[in-house]
Parts: structure tokens; C-alpha cells; sequence
């Protein structure tokens, strides 16, 4: 099967978000191992993914070269991560994003039981309406981030609040 080559632009995201995880299960493969050590180097130093000039400088690769060796370290990778067990997710972290025009409240509630689903109300006690009682919110957006072997759920929650009856 014959695949298509991402661009370095398209390579940038996942080697960044991904890295600790490729030094785990590439750093000691020889065909890897400069790429991963240089990267490693710039993103500390700089915390930043390096321009392609400065890999290519650094590696002494043509253009070619450093794409095709990003692109088959890529594609170990997702063979790698397609295997059962593989990817071991260490921590998951929820966070609630609540709304109320202009104020923005983050709350990241422990041993949280009942995960909301987008439309339903979620009532948080421990955020005030103009200090004058418990605020509805409702799920307006959850978003999943998967990297690093940590996964981070944003649930976000919108005002006004949902108007009850009774």
C-alpha cells in the first residue's frame, strides 16, 4: 500500500503533542534517534516546534529526506498505536468551562460519578449568579484531547441558565 506524504507543517502537531511518547518507543532506534534527540533539545530550549530550516541544519538532511524520515516515523507510530495496549492513557482530567458573560468560571471536579451529555443542565453549587444562589448551566460543547498518554475533557456550559418551573 502506498501512502501519501504529509507535508513537515502537518507533521509539526503530532511529533509536538506526541513526543515524550516516540522517545519512549523510538529513541533508541538508530533511525530515529538524532531526529528525536534534536527535536528534544529545541523543544526544551525553546518550547516551540523547530522551523524545518533549523532541522534541516541541525540533522545536515535535504528537504526530501527529512520529510520521508518524519513521514515513516509517523507512520511506525500509528502502526504502533493501532496495536492493542499500545497507548496506555496515565490520567484524565475533566474540566467544566462555565459561561456567564463576561466571567468565565473553570472547575475541575474530583471523582466525578455521571459524565453530562451535550443539552443536559448541570448545577454547580458552587458557582453564584450574582452571589444570590446556585447557577444552572447547560452542556453547550465537550470537547476530548488525547496526547502525551493523558486525556482532557472540556465540558462546556452556557448562561443564562436553564429557566426552571415548578
Amino acid at each position: 500500500m502506498n501512502q501519501k506524504n504529509l507535508a513537515y507543517r502537518e507533521l509539526k502537531y503530532p511529533f509536538f503533542t506526541e513526543l515524550a511518547f516516540l522517545n519512549e518507543h523510538f529513541g533508541d532506534n538508530y533511525k530515529y534517534a538524532e531526529l528525536l534527540a534534536v527535536l528534544n533539545a529545541y523543544i526544551f530550549k525553546n518550547n516551540d516546534f523547530p522551523f524545518q530550516k533549523e532541522l534541516l541544519k541541525s540533522l545536515k538532511l535535504k528537504r526530501e529526506e527529512l520529510v520521508q524520515l518524519m513521514n515513516e516515523l509517523y507512520r511506525d507510530f500509528q502502526d504502533l498505536m493501532s496495536k492493542r495496549e499500545s497507548y496506555i492513557i496515565q490520567d484524565t482530567e475533566i474540566q467544566f468551562i462555565a459561561r456567564d458573560s463576561p466571567e468565565i468560571w473553570i472547575v475541575s471536579p474530583a471523582n466525578l460519578k455521571i459524565l453530562p451529555r451535550l443539552g443536559d443542565t448541570v448545577y454547580l453549587p458552587t458557582l453564584t449568579r450574582d452571589h444570590k444562589g446556585a447557577s444552572y448551566f447547560k452542556v453547550d460543547e465537550i470537547i476530548h484531547e488525547i496526547s502525551g498518554g493523558k486525556h482532557l475533557m472540556e465540558i462546556h456550559l452556557m448562561s443564562p441558565p436553564v429557566e426552571l418551573e415548578y
